[in-house]
């Protein structure tokens, strides 16, 4: 019997790069590429399992996905935004996953690669303490990446409306900020020129 998980981590990864104007995941990133660096973040940090949500036809990134040991879920036609992609990943878990009475749901976008393994396990550890809870990441007062959401959160989300964000999640359950640093404060990759600047940063 496999071993009931608590913790899994959800990657939204269906978008376009619209903005990059090429694939930014699959970008050179330390000696890898930027979705790898992020994977090995959400490994590192200790998630039980981590699931990627997919384009399909998106081979390159699935190849990359697969040789980090996620588990995929092609999307087709592709979730209109990251809320849904989030859906597709908790869905599956839901329906495919050995799941425990009590589990929590952890994201961040998947451009992320300075995402911080220490966070996350931190992160964990304060979900354990009160599995009711969600967990945010703080620096100076200001909400970070990733977040934390229990398992009852996932009908909530899905019941948000269009112009609605996952901020609004944290109105249905109690919020546990946890003070993690500049840490918490991880960027995104959105343009050239954020790709650029932190290549530079982690050189």
């Amino acid at each position: 019997m496999s071993h009931p998980l608590r913790t899994i981590a959800v990657v939204p990864a269906a978008g376009e790069s619209r903005r990059m104007g090429r694939p930014k995941l699959t970008l050179p990133w330390r000696g890898a590429t930027v979705i790898e660096a992020v994977l090995e973040a959400w490994r590192a940090g200790g998630v039980e399992r981590v699931i990627v949500v997919l384009r399909a036809g998106d081979d390159a990134l699935r190849a990359l996905c697969e040789k980090r040991g996620a588990e995929l879920v092609i999307a087709d036609p592709p979730p209109e935004d990251m809320k849904a992609s989030i859906l597709c990943g908790l869905d599956f878990a839901v329906h495919h996953l050995p799941l425990a009475d009590r589990w929590c749901w952890l994201t961040a976008p998947a451009d992320m690669p300075t995402l911080a393994s220490d966070v996350i396990q931190n992160m964990c550890q304060a979900w354990e303490e009160t599995p009711d809870s969600a967990v945010v990441p703080v620096c100076d007062g200001r909400r970070g990446h990733p977040v934390l959401l229990p398992d009852r959160a996932r009908e909530p989300l899905r019941a948000l409306g269009d112009a609605e964000g996952l901020n609004r999640l944290f109105e249905t359950v109690e919020v546990r900020e946890l003070d993690a640093g500049p840490a918490a404060l991880c960027e995104d990759v959105d343009t050239p020129a954020d790709y650029d600047r932190l290549r530079k940063l982690a050189e």
